[in-house]
Order: C-alpha cells, then sequence, then structure tokens
C-alpha cells in the first residue's frame, strides 16, 4: 500500500510539473509574441500592415494556446491513461483516445475532441502515441519560427 502511495504521489507530482510548464510557456508566449512598436527595427508604417500583422500575432496567439493545450493533454495520456484512456476495463483504439478524450477539468485542461480539428483528429490518431507530444511541439515550433527576426 504505502510504496502504491508513493508512486501515485510520484505521479502527480509529475502531472503538476507539466502542467505548470505549459502555463509557463502559454505566459511566455503571450507576453512576447507581438507585433512591433513604433521605435522598434520592423515597425510597419502602412496601417494596413500593421492591422494585418495585428490579425496574424492574434490567430498565431490562439493556435499556440490551443497547442499547449493538446500538448497537456497528449502528456496527460501518456503519464495517466496510456492505452487504456479512463476505461481499464476494455481497449481504447487510438481514435478514441484522440477524439473521445474526456479530458480532465481544471486539472489538464478541456477534451481533445473539442480541440482537435477532425483533421487533426485523424492525424494524431494513426500516429504514436508516444511520439504524440513531440509532434504538438513541432508544429508549436514551426509557429514560433516563422516570427524568428
Amino acid at each position: 500500500f504505502h510504496t502504491a502511495c508513493l508512486n501515485f504521489s510520484a505521479g502527480d507530482r509529475a502531472i503538476q510539473g507539466v502542467t505548470d510548464s505549459v502555463r509557463a510557456a502559454v505566459r511566455i508566449i503571450l507576453v512576447h509574441l507581438r507585433s512591433d512598436l513604433a521605435d522598434e527595427p520592423n515597425w510597419i508604417n502602412s496601417k494596413e500592415g500593421r492591422s494585418s500583422c495585428q490579425r496574424k500575432v492574434r490567430s498565431d496567439r490562439r493556435q499556440l494556446c490551443r497547442l499547449a493545450s493538446v500538448l497537456a493533454a497528449f502528456v496527460r495520456q501518456s503519464l495517466r491513461e496510456q492505452r487504456l484512456g479512463l476505461q481499464a476495463w476494455r481497449h481504447v483504439s487510438d481514435f478514441e483516445l484522440v477524439a473521445r478524450d474526456p479530458g480532465c477539468g481544471a486539472d489538464l485542461g478541456a477534451s481533445l475532441g473539442m480541440l482537435l480539428s477532425l483533421g487533426e483528429q485523424a492525424f494524431y490518431s494513426t500516429q504514436d502515441q508516444a511520439s504524440r507530444p513531440a509532434l504538438v511541439v513541432a508544429k508549436m515550433m514551426k509557429i514560433l519560427e516563422g516570427w524568428h527576426r
């Protein structure tokens, strides 16, 4: 019993560490991903250009925050549910794990079915479960690289 409690506590700390790291990454994204100010080198003089840039900033921020939630959900699945999802009495398919993920409330966010488009659900359900978090991080990095100056 004591070993089980220690294992649960270690797993709980691991989940909390992931949650804290994802939140910190989102805060950094929200603070630093912005359009340039008037006194900065890449300032866009035209009003249309600035407006377009601001729309792209908002879009990329939303996308990165959504992907951060997807990342946390995939890590949660790897740490908690593994291949059985929340239903330990039967096997759960990859598609069911991705599309019908129930989420877990305030702990690590919304369900994957709400966060992913149908195309993304189909894509991630064909990928190895262990590689899904890395694929999400790669997608986030691609968006951020577009802003590298």
